[in-house]
């Protein structure tokens, strides 16, 4: 229903709109950046499967949603083996004995679930936006 709005109180109304409509899109983004923190763990975790010789390192895959005024975020992150992850994605030197015998080649499978997520968040909100 609509609402009387004189000249007087009209930059009040204004204001109230938009406060409503910036909690709508907050409460809107804050599902999505959860969600894209489930999917992102799962999808590491089945790449981490596929590929790497390692039941651990494959389930350690896990995410935490951290809000902020202004913003909300997503960290997915290995819980059980953290420093395993560089290792795996950028490759590293073999050394044995204190000498260098080689090196391990890189194995992405972190990049390309990362690219993906920030495609579907960048979707995500742009749907928001626009049905708010």
């Amino acid at each position: 229903m609509a609402r009387k709005v004189t000249i007087d109180n009209l930059s009040s109304a204004i204001e109230d709109i938009l406060n409503e409509y910036q909690g709508d899109i907050q409460n809107n983004v804050d599902v999505i950046t959860a969600k894209i923190g489930k999917t992102g763990a799962q999808a590491v975790k089945n790449s981490a499967k596929k590929e790497v010789d390692g039941k651990i390192y494959a389930s350690g895959w896990t995410y935490k949603v951290y809000k902020h005024p202004l913003y909300s975020e997503v960290v997915i992150y290995n819980a059980k083996q953290a420093g395993l992850a560089h290792l795996l994605e950028h490759g590293h030197a073999l050394v044995r004995g204190g000498r260098k015998v080689g090196d391990t080649s890189a194995f992405e499978h972190i990049r390309p679930v990362e690219e993906k997520l920030i495609e579907e968040y960048e979707r995500g909100v742009k749907n928001a936006l626009n049905k708010g």
